[in-house]
């Protein structure tokens, strides 16, 4: 969650994603899983992530994906695009911890 508090602080997301893109956002993510898979691990948590905005949040529409519709949502705003999603990810930490 370090990435959700520094913007909280005003760093912009350029400085993680090399541009406010919700798309490049989207790269890192599936960098990091690819690199968890080539190196023999399964982040199981994301897995019951995805499956969390798709079934209680009805976030992650099938065909499309997230970026998509978050983009719809927000307006095109990749900003509030990247805030929405590490919000709903805060959110999800939340509810596993109880």
């Amino acid at each position: 969650m370090g990435i959700r508090e520094e913007a909280r602080r005003g760093r912009p997301f350029w400085l993680f994603f090399g541009a406010e893109n919700a798309e490049n956002m989207w790269s890192y993510i599936a960098g990091y899983l690819h690199c968890c898979y080539r190196n023999g691990f399964t982040d199981e948590e994301w897995g019951r992530f995805v499956d969390w905005l798709a079934d209680v949040k009805h976030e992650f529409p099938e065909g499309g994906g997230w970026v998509k519709k978050f983009l719809d949502d927000c307006g095109g705003d990749h900003g509030k695009v990247i805030m929405k999603f590490l919000d709903l990810a805060a959110e999800f930490v939340a509810t596993q911890r109880g």
